[in-house]
């Protein structure tokens, strides 16, 4: 049995699109339980999936808020722009504005 005991509506940001994060206690029971949720695909780590250190969620929820409350860019580039991208997994790589 699971009993949901306290739930948010937190405002949508595509941080991370398409991941779900999950605070539960893992055994084989839990495991399936979400595993055979609808529009759940499986968990990071295939059969053995790792928790998340409370620090990244931290930094999650940091750029959650301030994507909800920070307000869209102004766009200053034309399309095919050469563009450099300073921060995340594509910095220092050459890069070209597509809207």
């Amino acid at each position: 049995m699971v009993e949901l005991v306290k739930a948010r509506s937190v405002p949508h940001a595509e941080v991370l699109p398409g991941y779900m994060f999950v605070q539960m206690d893992l055994d084989q029971e839990t495991f399936h339980l979400v595993k055979n949720t609808p529009r759940i695909t499986g968990f990071l780590g295939g059969m053995n999936p790792q928790p998340v250190k409370e620090t990244e969620i931290q930094n999650i929820n940091t750029a959650m808020t301030e994507g909800a409350s920070r307000p869209p860019p102004r766009e200053s580039f034309k399309e095919s722009d050469n563009v450099r991208v300073i921060e995340g997994p594509f910095a220092n790589l050459p890069a070209w504005w597509s809207r």
